[in-house]
C-alpha cells in the first residue's frame, strides 16, 4: 500500500493573522467602554447634587413655618359699653407675640403725641378720670388685649365716645414678629412693611 502523501516540513506553513484593515475616514473606530469607576463617580455626583438641592428645599420651607408660627396680627377696635365705660382695645389675634415698635395718632389729621390728647382736643381740660397704657416698646402676647385708653365714667364715656364719633381719629401701630418682620396696624386693617 501506498502511504498518503504527506507535506514535508517545509511545505508547512503556519497559519497567519489576517492582516488589519486600513481604516479609512469613513470608517468609525469601534467605541470606547466606560471604565466602572468613572461611572460609578459619575453618580454619585448625581446623587450628591439632588441630596443638596432637596435639603435647601427642606430648610427654606422649614424657615416659611418657623414664621408662621410666630406670626403677631394686631388689631385695634372702639369699645363702648352704654351706661358703663369707653376703651380703646389693642389685640394681638396671631400666634406669636407683637414687638411695638412705635405709634402714630392723628385727629382730624393733626398728629397728637399720646392718646390722652384726643381727650384734651375733643372735650377740653387736662384732668379727667381714665387709665391710660402707652403701648410703646411693649410686647402683646398671643390672644392678650390690652387698654391704651380706657373712661369708666359713665356720662364722661358716653359724652368721649359721641364726640369721637363726629371726628376722625386715626391710630397706627407698627410692630414686628420675633423675627423682625414688620406690619402696622390701622384699626382691623394690616399692611406688611416697615415701621414708620
Amino acid at each position: 500500500m501506498e502511504e498518503p502523501n504527506m507535506p514535508s516540513e517545509e511545505e508547512i506553513v503556519p497559519p497567519q493573522s489576517p492582516e488589519p484593515e486600513e481604516t479609512s475616514p469613513e470608517t468609525k473606530p469601534p467605541k470606547r467602554k466606560i471604565e466602572t469607576g468613572l461611572l460609578l463617580g459619575i453618580i454619585a455626583l448625581l446623587i450628591n447634587i439632588i441630596t443638596v438641592t432637596i435639603y435647601i428645599s427642606q430648610t427654606s420651607i422649614m424657615r416659611s413655618q418657623q414664621r408662621a408660627s410666630a406670626w403677631p396680627r394686631l388689631e385695634w377696635e372702639i369699645g363702648y359699653i352704654q351706661d358703663e365705660e369707653f376703651a380703646l382695645e389693642v389685640t394681638n389675634n396671631g400666634i406669636g407675640p407683637a414687638l411695638i415698635k412705635s405709634i402714630a395718632i392723628k385727629l382730624d389729621g393733626e398728629t397728637l403725641d399720646h392718646l390722652d390728647s384726643t381727650y384734651t382736643r375733643l372735650m377740653g381740660g387736662k384732668n379727667f378720670p381714665h387709665l391710660s397704657n402707652p403701648l410703646e416698646n411693649r410686647v402683646i402676647p398671643p390672644g392678650k388685649t390690652i387698654r391704651p385708653l380706657e373712661i369708666g365714667d359713665p356720662i364722661l364715656a358716653s359724652n368721649f365716645f359721641f364726640t369721637l364719633q363726629q371726628h376722625q381719629l386715626e391710630y397706627s401701630i407698627c410692630y414686628e414678629s420675633v423675627y423682625g418682620e414688620q406690619w402696622t396696624c390701622n384699626g382691623l386693617t394690616v399692611e406688611k412693611g416697615k415701621c414708620f
